[in-house]
């Protein structure tokens, strides 16, 4: 587990990492079982199970392996890899309990667990917890240094000092390898001390959700706002998702849309609660606008 972590690994991207992770886990010929959004973004082309839910069940973790161990024309998965907080689901966390229960699901089955922790540290404001109590139930994991914490760029694998010679090595193999990554860690090492603020973007996220919905037209899931992502949708149908983002964004306001017309905003340490608030009167501008064209 990662409570045993001797070493890491600095490198620029998030994706990067987790591939090199997989890799290093990895035993040949081997499926992984992945939440979607390892699929979707990071692309590790090694996918069995799938799961578009906030958590993978324990039940679908059991039916991504063979009826008979023993029958060899059946690979038997070699790693479990789980995302905290989750991107495309908001936001939301996984609680220390599901943890637990996966663990014991991997020791049992006697195979690896990774955890693409790229928000770790929103996790753990949000859980309030400290990091290494999400971390800990994990072989290996992954943070991001800019994604919440601010860093220009960087990102951090951890895990035992056999896991890190694997990463290492696969990194080679893929044609990886940086000079002067001293830079970036000093850029992490700040981004790690004054993560505390991370509660203001939370803030500012929750902030922003109920603005947004106290607004005609939009629609917002406020209990899925736990951390620094807002999802929403217009639900005025005189506008798509695709005219509504060109007109946030002629307005100086940045919205992506995240497939089905889900719409997602981010907190982050260049957000203000002042930048919130003109947000927020933005998307009403926007739609009274088009009220009004339409009355004249």
């Amino acid at each position: 587990m990662v409570r045993e972590v001797v070493r890491g690994l600095v490198e620029v991207r998030v994706a990067q990492l987790d591939v090199l992770s997989h890799h290093s886990h990895r035993v040949r010929g081997a499926p992984h079982l992945l939440l979607d959004h390892l699929v979707q973004r990071e692309r590790t082309g090694v996918v069995p199970g799938r799961c578009r839910s906030t958590a993978i069940a324990l039940a679908d973790l059991e039916a991504g392996f063979p009826p008979d161990p023993e029958d060899p024309q059946f690979a038997l998965p070699s790693l479990i890899c789980l995302e905290n907080t989750q991107s495309r689901c908001g936001g939301v966390v996984l609680s220390l309990d599901y943890l637990r229960q996966v663990r014991q699901f991997a020791t049992e089955h006697n195979i690896s667990l990774h955890l693409d922790g790229a928000r770790l540290f929103n996790a753990s404001v949000a859980m309030g917890v400290p990091a290494v109590e999400i971390a800990r139930y994990a072989d290996s994991v992954q943070f991001c240094l800019s994604k919440g914490l601010g860093a220009p760029v960087g990102s951090v694998v951890a895990g035992t000092t056999g896991f890190i010679r694997g990463v290492r090595r696969v990194r080679k193999m893929l044609g990886g390898g940086m000079r002067q990554a001293g830079v970036l860690a000093a850029a992490g090492l700040v981004a790690l001390e004054e993560h505390p603020r991370l509660a203001e973007d939370h803030a500012n996220a929750r902030r922003l959700a109920e603005g947004l919905a106290g607004i005609e037209g939009i629609s917002v899931d406020l209990a899925a706002v736990v951390t620094n992502i807002v999802f929403f949708r217009v639900t005025d149908e005189r506008w798509t998702w695709q005219t509504f983002v060109a007109a946030a964004a002629e307005r100086g306001l940045a919205i992506a849309e995240l497939g089905h017309g889900r719409l997602r905003a981010v907190t982050h340490s260049g957000v203000t609660s002042a930048d919130v608030d003109r947000a927020v009167e933005i998307v009403n501008e926007i739609l009274r606008r088009q009220a009004a064209l339409l009355r004249r």
